[in-house]
């Protein structure tokens, strides 16, 4: 571990492991002896070797004091492993891998910021910083003075409780954070070199192999440069596959509270999953030449984003069980295959499906069923099947009905809340062998072949809660009653069908909490009782799926 600076911490580690060989048979001769011993000098034969490092980086910005609200940490974590082959499979070579991992982590206090400016932070306190003015007067001066001074009092507090509640919605946002990984990492089999330093043969010299930035977690191809020096197997019947993983998660998180006790929780995600794999092995020519190939390179990956769904949760479906929202992905189909034609400069007539996005097509399919399920016009629907930007969630929760004098004096405290969460998922994608091959432009179907062959998309959704209350009373009685909704869509495109499933749940509960219950153990220490709070509690929940 090595801290460079206060705000630069490196930390490595590393671990390997030997085999001490022996001659087969039984061990009787001074050859077989010395050969163990050789063995036990050179500390055996290396079999596996990994390390890993990370670099951790405090951005400074928050040491200048007009920025002391952001604060912001960059991490970089990066893996090597070495693994020797088989001794019966020698041929085939051995297998290293690397990963790294990025990761940006901002915080920023905005509370912190409008505390620097005097006047909102008055503004935005929520104490009363009122003082009682001192009485050194006659009486007389003094309660003529009081007087005054309480109608000024009382106007100046009638302002500022007006200018408060105009100006707090208006920076009502309290923090915002995101937070940003990227993951990587690459596997190669048959590589010949041994391991040595740093997991390195020749570390010292520049035929360092594989290189110094693939130990440290670079992910350059290093697939020719391996070839060119003689790094790897050239036995063809080497099986293995090379692979590359790649992942990019997004999170986004805000807080604002625009009235004392009324907080809303914002939050965004969005994740991307991707892996690469190939056989990358020799074919020699017909004069024993090393010919390097690539043979059915192949990814595969999955995805998902925070959505926004809500604008057709509470369609109902029709007495006769039709749906509208069904029939509006059957209709916007044709709206969305003209806009495909249009951009890719197909021609295209107002009468029928252009040429190559039928009304089965991957490409028309998912946009449809986004912008049908979403409320979202047709001509307004991005066409990208893996969006960029994720939509917020939320969760509000209120708790300020307790400062209301009724309710004050029967419950110890009193909040309702309520959630929304929504996901678009693709499930699994698959890349086209045939994706752009002239050969292929067109599938069975006669549209055109996309890049990645998805299997299925959904949508789900939950209130949850749609609304709750939660409340505890004087006599130490709670109560809780909630409604949840929630739903799930899904579009199979291997035969074009949308399953779609409702659900709707009632929850209510009554519960009691009994005071400094006595425990029948002690908990290890002697002459002393342990005492706890109780709560017993019975719920019921009723829930309708459709």
């Amino acid at each position: 571990k090595y801290d460079l600076t206060r705000s630069l911490k490196i930390n490595f580690s590393s671990s390997s492991q030997a085999i001490i060989d022996e001659p087969n048979g039984r061990i009787d001769t001074q050859e077989e002896k010395d050969s163990i011993l050789s063995n036990v000098l050179s500390l055996g034969r290396p079999t596996e070797y990994r390390h890993n490092f990370d670099i951790r980086y405090t951005l400074p910005i928050n040491k200048i004091p007009l920025f002391s609200w952001v604060n912001t940490n960059i991490n970089y974590d990066a893996s090597y492993d070495w693994r020797a082959s088989s001794l019966s499979a020698s041929s085939f070579g051995n297998t290293i891998q690397n990963t790294n991992s990025i990761k940006i982590n901002t915080q920023i206090s905005l509370s912190s910021l409008y505390n620097k400016v005097p006047f909102l932070k008055k503004l935005l306190s929520t104490s009363s910083n009122s003082r009682r003015p001192s009485s050194n007067r006659s009486r007389s001066e003094d309660s003529q003075k009081k007087d005054n001074e309480k109608n000024d009092k009382e106007e100046e507090k009638k302002s500022l409780e007006l200018l408060k509640a105009f100006v707090r919605p208006i920076f009502a946002v309290k923090n915002f954070s995101i937070s940003y990984t990227e993951t990587n990492g690459t596997f190669l089999p048959g590589f010949l070199p041994e391991t040595g330093i740093l997991g390195m043969q020749n570390s010292f010299s520049s035929s360092q192999a594989p290189t110094l930035g693939f130990v440290l977690g670079s992910q350059q191809d290093i697939r020719d440069i391996a070839a060119n020096n003689g790094w790897l197997t050239t036995d063809p019947n080497m099986s293995n596959l090379f692979s590359r993983t790649h992942t990019v998660n997004l999170n986004l998180r805000s807080t604002i509270e625009p009235l004392p006790r009324f907080k809303i929780m914002l939050t965004a995600s969005r994740r991307y999953a991707l892996n690469e794999s190939e056989y990358f092995r020799n074919n020699p020519d017909n004069f024993g030449n090393p010919n390097w190939e690539s043979i059915s390179p192949t990814k595969t990956g999955n995805f998902n984003i925070s959505f926004l769904a809500i604008k057709t949760s509470f369609v109902n479906d029709g007495i006769d069980n039709s749906s509208q929202l069904f029939n509006n992905f059957v209709n916007y189909r044709f709206d969305i295959a003209q806009r495909l034609a249009m951009e890719n400069g197909i021609p295209f007539s107002s009468q029928s499906y252009p040429e190559g996005y039928g009304p089965n097509s991957q490409e028309v399919l998912i946009p449809a069923f986004l912008a049908a399920y979403s409320g979202t016009s047709p001509n307004n629907q991005s066409l990208n099947n893996f969006p960029s930007i994720p939509l917020p969630n939320w969760n509000i929760n209120y708790d300020g009905l307790i400062k209301i004098k009724w309710f004050k004096e029967r419950f110890k405290n009193i909040s309702m809340s309520h959630s929304y969460r929504s996901t678009y998922s693709i499930g699994s994608f698959l890349s086209n062998l045939n994706f752009g091959n002239p050969d292929f432009i067109f599938d069975s179907n006669g549209n055109y072949l996309p890049e990645y062959q998805i299997d299925q998309v959904a949508i789900t959704e939950q209130f949850a809660p749609l609304v709750k209350f939660d409340m505890t009373m004087k006599n130490s009685i709670t109560a809780r009653v909630e409604y949840k909704r929630d739903r799930s869509i899904s579009l199979s495109l291997a035969n074009s069908q949308i399953t779609e499933v409702k659900g709707n749940e009632y929850v209510a509960g009554l519960g009691y909490r009994i005071q400094d219950v006595r425990l029948l153990f002690n908990a290890g220490f002697e002459d002393q009782n342990i005492k706890s709070d109780l709560d017993l509690r019975a719920d019921i929940s009723l829930r309708k799926n459709k």
